[in-house]
């Protein structure tokens, strides 16, 4: 058996490179779930940020119609 030195890790022939392969390969797994998942959630949270907004325009909105209607009822003349 042949001992080899990369990156200052004592290395001991095929075995230590095939775990260390399928540890790659885990961690790329991994890293492309979170961002696939961070993804969706981003976009989900920009929908919910425009609803949110559309909301927040409707009641602007239903607060200026109820002033106007209030200020028409208080001096309108009958």
């Amino acid at each position: 058996m042949e001992w080899k030195w990369s990156t200052g890790l004592v290395q001991k022939g095929p075995t230590f490179q095939r775990v260390l392969l399928l540890v790659v390969d885990r961690a790329t797994l991994l890293v492309r779930q979170f961002s696939s998942s961070l993804a969706y959630h981003s976009r989900k949270f920009l929908q919910f940020g425009k609803i949110q907004a559309l909301f927040l325009d409707a009641h602007e909105n239903g607060i200026t119609s109820a002033k106007r209607f209030r200020l028409c009822k208080k001096t309108d003349i009958d």
